[in-house]
């Protein structure tokens, strides 16, 4: 069941109601995306299947099990299921309660980084890979993408911008003032956390645009692409608001939908697949502001398939308003699950002396924003933001 499926969206609206009580422990509000209330839809709506199961496992976890044999998981991915104490890191006994979930049908939990098994002789046979060599649960992919742009400690920000979009901040710990405008996660960092604010689509929704402003399903000219965003040197004259499937943190609305104002006759595509982009970044604006009142943020490392295009990168540096540094591989997190495996090993003492050999950041693009359309972006997110909360009163 994927993360953007929203067949618990129901389930939610119920146990909505008891965020006040919720999100102190979670570090986050009740919402669609987390495993949990997907496990309790399994339990209510599919009785068969629910009779069948043994364990509920995430594709990490599973991958675990085949190559070890061990159910076992870490914090990273607890934190992202609404079943974990954030603090205790562990499964709480009354949000299991509530979610009507077994802690028997869960994975041990351990921290980020823990030697979770070894090679069994059974994924020797599969796959050749030796028996007997360590496997690390390094962490989430965010978490890991974060510490892979070299996020370690606070002052940097890390953006991905995949299928969804995600601003990620180290914070150390749990901060006292945690609120819930956005999210708080275990870091790949054992003993440390991590806030976060998402976009439910980003890359996924640039595609939608393509596909239906453009007609371009399988084979997809790039490169015309570029040449129009490029020609479209302005601000666009219509807005998007972005959420094709629901909003995240903080009101994790799952029945929000896209809306396009301002479109006339005189409108171009190429205008409109710009508001796209407009929105789905001006929302990633207002998840910094959201970061940046919790602590000052110095740096905004961007990475995902959307620094392939220069008049992309620029854009984003446009809206946010900030000097945004884009490394030579911006696919990092791969590479941040080899630095937590090289200080789980004792290869280096603590993660700081881990980037600081293995991370250099000589080879980084690095796009500053204009003043003059920085002032109108600001504007328009603020448009944006009305309209959204007037159509959202108004479904209401």
């Amino acid at each position: 069941i994927m993360w953007q499926d929203t067949r618990n969206a129901a389930i939610c609206k119920v146990f909505a109601e008891k965020n006040a009580e919720i999100f102190p422990v979670t570090g986050s509000r009740v919402n669609t995306v987390y495993s949990g209330s997907k496990m309790t839809w399994v339990k209510r709506e599919a009785p068969e299947e629910y009779a069948k199961v043994f364990k509920f496992v995430n594709i990490p976890e599973y991958m675990i099990h085949m190559m070890t044999g061990e159910y076992q998981s870490d914090v990273t991915y607890g934190s992202r299921t609404g079943l974990m104490n954030l603090a205790a890191k562990d499964w709480d006994e009354n949000l299991l309660a509530l979610y009507e979930v077994k802690k028997e049908h869960l994975c041990h939990l351990n921290e980020a980084g823990a030697v979770v098994g070894k090679i069994s002789p059974e994924w020797e046979k599969l796959t050749g890979c030796p028996t007997g060599i360590p496997v690390i649960s390094a962490g989430g992919d965010q978490q890991c993408g974060a510490i892979g742009q070299g996020v370690a400690g606070p002052g940097n920000l890390s953006i991905v911008t995949g299928t969804g979009a995600y601003g990620i901040a180290a914070c150390g710990d749990i901060p006292k003032n945690l609120k819930d405008d956005v999210t708080c996660n275990a870091s790949s960092i054992p003993g440390s956390y991590q806030l976060e604010a998402n976009i439910i689509t980003c890359a996924n929704a640039f595609d939608w645009a393509i596909r239906t402003l453009y007609g371009m399903d399988e084979k997809i000219d790039y490169d015309l692409i570029n040449r129009e965003l490029a020609a479209e040197t302005g601000v666009a004259g219509c807005t998007l608001v972005p959420y094709f499937k629901g909003t995240g943190a903080p009101d994790w609305n799952p029945d929000a939908t896209a809306t396009f104002t301002g479109v006339t006759l005189a409108t171009r595509r190429s205008e409109m697949l710009k508001a796209v982009l407009e929105g789905i970044f001006m929302d990633l604006a207002n998840k910094i502001d959201s970061i940046a009142s919790y602590m000052d943020i110095n740096k905004v490392y961007v990475s995902g398939g959307m620094t392939n295009s220069e008049t992309i990168c620029q854009l984003q540096a446009d809206v946010y308003g900030r000097e945004i540094l884009i490394k030579k591989d911006a696919e990092t997190t791969a590479f941040g699950a080899f630095l937590v495996a090289m200080v789980s090993l004792g290869r280096y003492e603590n993660m700081e002396a881990a980037q600081k050999a293995l991370n250099p950041m000589d080879d980084v693009r690095v796009f500053s924003p204009d003043p003059e359309k920085h002032a109108a972006y600001q504007r328009k997110q603020q448009y944006m933001n009305r309209v959204y909360g007037a159509v959202r009163d108004l479904e209401a």
